[in-house]
């Protein structure tokens, strides 16, 4: 188990983590790699801020018929109290059936081959960030673990201090399969035009800001 230092103030179970990867993408984008997550065993799914759930959107690739739920890929991070540990949460543990979820945002379909009900990954759109950023006072939306994630770990946590403590459950054999490039589920990078900048975070190619230079224009003349 590894333990998180206590956020200050914090009257709740909470950590920051690092490097919040999908597909092998950070979904963070240009925000920040560290961000605060709260532990709700009230809640059942795993809640991104919208601008991470459109990253994880744009890398999942939910029109794969997958042979089974071992197959989806996972999202990993590392704590920042901490970096040499990864921690993952496969998106196999976080399924549920079509009709347990009803007006949340988010949560795609999935098919599992020889299972006639569709499933749903239990992933929600939370709140904008850059919406947060205009309103006086308010903070950044945080990363929300509910029980199916905290389900995926081994989890402790502290009441006393409320600090949170953490542990792989998954093979090393499966997380060296989770690490690797070609993921069932993944789309692939988008190839970009040769005057295109890639975007990692959202898998798509920017045009090229011919209008910032002197002299040039697009088209390549």
């Amino acid at each position: 188990i590894r333990w998180t230092y206590k956020p200050s103030s914090s009257t709740l179970h909470q950590f920051f983590l690092e490097g919040f990867h999908f597909c092998d993408n950070v979904v963070s984008g240009n925000y920040s790699m560290n961000w605060r997550v709260v532990v709700n065993t009230g809640a059942s799914c795993l809640e991104l801020p919208s601008e991470f759930y459109d990253s994880f959107e744009s890398w999942f690739d939910n029109s794969t018929i997958f042979n089974g739920k071992d197959e989806l890929p996972a999202f990993s991070f590392n704590m920042s109290v901490d970096g040499s540990d990864r921690y993952y949460i496969p998106l196999g543990d976080l399924l549920v059936t079509a009709s347990s979820i009803d007006q949340e945002l988010g949560a795609p379909y999935v098919q599992i081959a020889n299972q006639k009900e569709r499933m749903r990954v239990c992933v929600l759109r939370g709140s904008h960030i850059e919406n947060s950023k205009k309103q006086i006072f308010s903070t950044p939306p945080v990363i929300t673990f509910g029980s199916l994630v905290m389900q995926s770990l081994y989890f402790s946590g502290d009441y006393a201090s409320h600090r949170v403590g953490i542990a792989n459950k998954l093979s090393d054999e499966y997380r060296r399969r989770l690490d690797g490039n070609n993921q069932e589920g993944c789309y692939s990078r988008t190839v970009c035009k040769e005057d295109q900048i890639f975007v990692p975070s959202d898998n798509y190619c920017r045009d090229f800001s011919c209008n910032k230079y002197f002299f040039v224009q697009s088209g390549g003349d």
